[in-house]
C-alpha cells in the first residue's frame, strides 16, 4: 500500500512538473512577444508555393525569401480561403469566410463596412498603419482602407517602385509601432518581367509559334486554347519561365526592403509574414491563371511567419493544416490584444496536431473542404462534385465521388456544420461595370 502511494505521489509530482514547465515555457514565449512589435505583412499576388526554394523548387529564383524562411516558421499546408484576390484578402483581413467578409459591389466584391479588420484593431491599440498595393481590387474604393492611416494604391507599377514607396514612408515613421501591408503584383499576369530577369531565366532561343504567346497575357493565351491551339512543352516552359522571372524580380526588392529593416535595427523585433492570396495554374488541370477552380495549385499557398528574435523560434516547419484566416488571431495574440469576437481563425503560434483544422475555401458557385486526407469540391449541381484522396492522388486527377459517396456525404455534412449553409452560393451574373472598375480590370488584363 505504501509503495503504491509512493508511486502515485511520484507520478503526480512528475505530471505537476511537466505542467509547470509547459506553462512556464508558454508564459516565457508570451513575455518574449509581449509589447507592440512592428508588423510587416508581405503578400505576393498569385505566388505558387512550389516555385519557392523554401518549398523545394530547384531554380534559384527566391534567395531572399528562402533566407527569410530560415528565420521563420514555415507552414507546409497553408490554404487561402478563395481563388481570387477580391475574396481571399477580405478573409485575411477579417478572419471570416470570404462571403461573410465581402459583398458584391461595383461589378465584383468589396470589404463590408461593418466587419472589424486587422488594421482597425491595431489602430485602436496605437499602431500607425500603412498599406501599399498594386492590385486594383485592394483599393480604398473597395473598402480596404478601413483602419489604415496611409493607403497607397497605384496600378501598373512593379516591385521596385512599390518597395521605394514603402521605404520612403518608413524613413519618416521609424519609431512608432507600425503595421505595414505590402501587396506585390509581380508575378500576376501578364507575365512581363524586367529585362534583366527575363534574360537570366527565360530561354533566349525560344521561338513562339504564334506571336501572341510572347506577350504572355492569359486572356490571349486562353483565347488560343478556346480555338483548339495546343501548347507544346516548350511553349509552356517559356510561359512558366516568364512567371519565374517575375518572382525573381519581386524577391530582389523584398530582399532590399528586409535589408533596410536590418540597417535600421528593426528587423529582429519585427513580426514578418510572407504569404500569397492564391496560387496560379499552369495547365495542372487544363487551364491557366486563377479565379475559377479550387484545386491545390490555386489555394495551397506559401506562409512564412518570422517572430521577434527574442522568441527563439525559427527554422521550424509545421505540417498541420492552417489557413490565411489564422493570420488575424495570430497578430492579436502577438500584440497582447484580446481576440476579435466572431472570427473563424485560430492562432498560428500554438498549432495543436490533435485539434481539428479543416482547410475550407469558397467562392460563388464552388466551395471545398479537406479532412483526413480527403478533399471535396462542392458545386450547385451535385453531378459536378469532385472527391479526391489526397494521400494517393495529391495532384487531384482521379475523381472518386462515384466510388466513395459516403465520404462525400460526410464531408458535405461537415461543410454545412462549419458554414451553416446548405448549398454553395450560386454564381450570379455580374452587373455592368462602372468605367473606373472597367479601367482597372483592363490594367490587370482581365478584360479586353
Amino acid at each position: 500500500m505504501f509503495r503504491r502511494r509512493l508511486i502515485l505521489a511520484f507520478t503526480m509530482i512528475v505530471i505537476a512538473a511537466i505542467l509547470f514547465f509547459n506553462i512556464k515555457a508558454k508564459r516565457d514565449r508570451q513575455a518574449a512577444l509581449s509589447g507592440s512589435p512592428n508588423i510587416l505583412v508581405i503578400l505576393v499576388d498569385a505566388l505558387r508555393r512550389d516555385h519557392l526554394g523554401a518549398y523545394g523548387y530547384d531554380l534559384p529564383i527566391s534567395p531572399n525569401l528562402d533566407e527569410l524562411a530560415e528565420d521563420s516558421i514555415v507552414f507546409e499546408n497553408a490554404f487561402a480561403q478563395s481563388h481570387s484576390t477580391f475574396l481571399s484578402v477580405p478573409s485575411l483581413f477579417t478572419s471570416l469566410f470570404p462571403l461573410e467578409a465581402a459583398k458584391k459591389t461595383l461589378g465584383f466584391f468589396s470589404l463590408r463596412e461593418e466587419v472589424v479588420t486587422l488594421a482597425e484593431r491595431l489602430s485602436r491599440a496605437g499602431y500607425l498603419n500603412a498599406a501599399f498595393s498594386v492590385n486594383a481590387f485592394v483599393h480604398p474604393d473597395y473598402g480596404f482602407s478601413q483602419g489604415f492611416n496611409t493607403f497607397f494604391q497605384k496600378n501598373d507599377i512593379v516591385a521596385e517602385e512599390l518597395t521605394d514607396e514603402m521605404l520612403s514612408w518608413l524613413e519618416k515613421h521609424p519609431r512608432r509601432p507600425f503595421f505595414i501591408y505590402m501587396h506585390y503584383m509581380d508575378p500576376h499576369s501578364p507575365y512581363t518581367p524586367p529585362e534583366e530577369f527575363r534574360a537570366k531565366f527565360v530561354p533566349q532561343d525560344y521561338r513562339p509559334p504564334r506571336k501572341i504567346i510572347s506577350r504572355a497575357r492569359c486572356r490571349d493565351l486562353k483565347r488560343l486554347m478556346r480555338v483548339g491551339f495546343e501548347f507544346r512543352e516548350e511553349d509552356q516552359a517559356f510561359i512558366k519561365a516568364l512567371y519565374d522571372a517575375e518572382i525573381a524580380s519581386a524577391d530582389r526588392h523584398i530582399g532590399r526592403m528586409l535589408e533596410r529593416l536590418r540597417q535600421m535595427d528593426l528587423y529582429d523585433d519585427t513580426v514578418i509574414l510572407l504569404l500569397a492570396d492564391h496560387g496560379e495554374e499552369f495547365w495542372d488541370h487544363g487551364d491557366l491563371e486563377h479565379g475559377r477552380t479550387l484545386y491545390d495549385e490555386i489555394i495551397r499557398v506559401p506562409l512564412l511567419l518570422k517572430l521577434p528574435a527574442s522568441a527563439g523560434r525559427k527554422g521550424e516547419r509545421v505540417s498541420d493544416i492552417v489557413e490565411l484566416l489564422d493570420v488575424h488571431p495570430t497578430l492579436m495574440e502577438l500584440t497582447g490584444l484580446p481576440p476579435t469576437p466572431g472570427i473563424r481563425g485560430k492562432s498560428l503560434l500554438e498549432v495543436d496536431s490533435s485539434e481539428h483544422r479543416w482547410g475550407y475555401a469558397e467562392a460563388l458557385g464552388i466551395r471545398t473542404l479537406r479532412e483526413d486526407g480527403w478533399k471535396l469540391i462542392d458545386k450547385p449541381d451535385p453531378d459536378q462534385d469532385e472527391l479526391y484522396n489526397l494521400k494517393e492522388d495529391p495532384a487531384e486527377t482521379r475523381n472518386l465521388i462515384a466510388k466513395h459517396p459516403k465520404i462525400a456525404i460526410k464531408l458535405r455534412s461537415h461543410m454545412v456544420d462549419l458554414t451553416q449553409v446548405e448549398e454553395p452560393p450560386k454564381a450570379e451574373a455580374y452587373k455592368p461595370l462602372d468605367p473606373k472598375t472597367e479601367k482597372r480590370l483592363r490594367a490587370l488584363g482581365y478584360i479586353d
